[in-house]
């Protein structure tokens, strides 16, 4: 008997089959699955043939949650609650690793992985890890796109004032949005634009009414039930 599935698990496999039919594919085999607001992984170790994992909004998530799926070529998790990715080196065949809009610090565990791609935008990365270790993967040649500097020393500033926010830039404009599911069941959608030095002065002076604006700008704030 296979593990029980969290339900957001349960719909994203739903929605694969449907596609594997429209394609006229019969077979029952997952190898690519989108999961959107999960809050628990509980079931993917059901589907051990997955090539393409994209985890949204999701949180807990953290590598040593994930099952060992041998086969996976390609991981993405945004916008999620992902803190620790100690033991990515867990699966062998990954090569592209995307993970923008997390609340990640300590990239150096990726030094144990064999990555050809690394995108890790919008996180509130360490000194060392900005400075020192994503320059050494790109040594090494693996194509990273990080944060500029400027948005990087943001999110770091507001992790450190303990604000449940990042900062991140898109086409030349700049955002705000909340990972994970501690403030908003839906934290990949509503990321209200922001000027960067907006930013900048309200860590000088309030770093809370960041909070107040995400939610004035349309973000989707909504504080935990006590």
């Amino acid at each position: 008997m296979g593990i029980p599935i969290e339900p957001e698990i349960k719909k994203g496999v739903e929605l694969a089959r449907l596609h594997k039919r429209l394609r006229r594919d019969d077979s029952e085999t997952i190898t690519e699955l989108h999961v959107s607001h999960a809050k628990s992984l509980a079931g993917l170790a059901n589907f051990p043939d997955l090539e393409i994992l994209i985890l949204a909004g999701c949180d807990p998530v953290a590598p040593k949650t994930l099952p060992d799926l041998g086969r996976l070529l390609s991981l993405r998790i945004h916008d999620s609650g992902l803190r620790d990715i100690e033991g990515m080196d867990k699966f062998p065949g990954l090569r592209i690793l995307s993970l923008p809009r997390n609340r990640i610090q300590d990239v150096s565990p990726l030094l144990n992985c064999n990555l050809a791609s690394l995108e890790i935008t919008g996180n509130p990365l360490s000194q060392d890890s900005y400075e020192m270790v994503l320059p050494e993967l790109m040594r090494r040649g693996c194509n990273v796109s990080r944060s500029q500097e400027r948005e990087w020393r943001a999110s770091l500033r507001i992790r450190e004032a303990n604000i449940p926010l990042s900062c991140y830039r898109n086409n030349g404009r700049y955002y705000l949005c909340s990972p994970g599911l501690e403030i908003t069941g839906s934290p990949d959608t509503d990321h209200p634009e922001i000027r960067i030095d907006e930013v900048e002065d309200l860590l000088d002076r309030d770093p809370n009414v960041l909070l107040e604006l995400f939610r004035q700008r349309g973000g989707v704030w909504h504080p935990p039930n006590p």
